[in-house]
């Protein structure tokens, strides 16, 4: 009996991103990271054994060479919330992609987000929530 692997996409190759591309593997996860050469080619990533595609300019053009149509799972996680938005819609909604998560640093734009039906995950909401639970237990 073969294993299982998810097949995984994860546009942005920064902090957060290397981070779950590690604990993914474990969990033998297949991917592949669209991100700015600049950033990603010297990054740790490179030496994870993930297929690297650059930013051309163009998203769906990126997310189409990336083959977001084969995706299970498709993490928004650059550090543009614009770009990460539109990316999780393309992935929805053109390409039904199954599990779309976004990552969004502007919290104050979660419901217009979420209306569209994107699911999304901010880290200022859950950072503000990990230091004002902080703050309870001090005082």
């Amino acid at each position: 009996m073969g294993i299982d692997t998810t097949h995984t996409l994860i546009l942005g190759c920064g902090p957060l991103a290397y981070h779950l591309i590690a604990v993914l593997q474990e969990r033998r996860h297949q991917i592949k990271v669209v991100g700015p050469s600049a950033a990603c080619i010297d990054h740790p990533i490179v030496n994870l054994g993930i297929e690297f595609i650059p930013y051309s300019g163009i998203l769906m053009d990126d997310l189409q060479n990336a083959k977001i149509g084969d995706a299970e799972l498709f993490l928004a996680l650059s550090g543009d919330d614009n770009m990460n938005t539109m990316a999780a819609q393309i992935a929805a909604q053109i390409f039904n992609v199954a599990n779309v998560i976004c990552h969004i640093e502007d919290s104050s734009k979660r419901e217009v987000y979420e209306q569209l039906g994107i699911r999304i995950v901010s880290s200022t909401d859950s950072v503000s929530k990990t230091i004002l639970d902080s703050v309870e237990i001090q005082t």
